[in-house]
C-alpha cells in the first residue's frame, strides 16, 4: 500500500536517487542525452527545500516518489522508474493540490517536461504555453507551462 507523507532529512537521499534515475530513464522520450545529462546534473540530497512542501510517496518503507510544492506551483512531481504507471503520481498530485486548496490557491501551475505532458492533462490540467527551462548543467530544454483550476 502507497502512503504519502512529509518528507523528512533521512528521506533525501532517496529522493535525489529516485530524482535522477526518472530523468536518466524517462527523459530520453523527448530529450537528446545531452540535455538529459544536463537536467540530471547537480542532484543533491542538500538541495531538497524541506521547510517547503515536499512530500513522498512510500511502500513498504521505500521512497517510491516525490512531489514538491510552493506558492501556487508544482515544482516538482518525479515516480522511480520502477513504479511508474501504478497511480503513484496521480496521488501525489492529489495531495499537493489539496495543500494548494488549504493555502487558499485557486489554480496551480507546473513547467512540465514535454515527455509528461499526457500524465499531467490526465490529471485535468491544460497547456498555457511552450517555453524553455534552464536545467541545473546550464542548457535550455523546451518544457510546457501548464495549469489547472482548482
Amino acid at each position: 500500500m502507497i502512503a504519502i507523507r512529509r518528507a523528512t532529512d533521512a528521506d533525501r537521499v532517496a529522493i535525489a536517487r529516485l530524482h535522477e534515475a526518472a530523468i536518466r530513464a524517462l527523459g530520453p522520450e523527448a530529450y537528446t542525452a545531452e540535455e538529459v545529462d544536463s537536467w540530471a546534473a547537480g542532484i543533491l540530497p542538500a538541495n531538497y527545500p524541506l521547510d517547503q512542501q515536499i512530500y513522498v510517496a512510500v511502500e513498504d518503507d521505500a521512497v517510491v516518489a516525490f512531489g514538491h510544492y510552493h506558492e501556487g506551483e508544482i515544482a516538482a512531481v518525479y515516480v522511480d522508474p520502477l513504479h511508474v504507471r501504478r497511480g503513484i503520481g496521480r496521488l501525489l498530485m492529489a495531495k499537493l493540490e489539496d495543500v494548494a486548496r488549504a493555502e487558499g490557491v485557486t489554480s496551480v501551475h507546473l513547467n512540465a517536461a514535454l515527455h509528461s505532458m499526457g500524465f499531467y492533462m490526465a490529471c485535468g490540467y491544460r497547456v498555457t504555453m511552450l517555453t524553455t527551462y534552464r536545467t541545473r548543467g546550464g542548457l535550455a530544454i523546451g518544457v510546457a507551462v501548464m495549469e489547472k483550476s482548482l
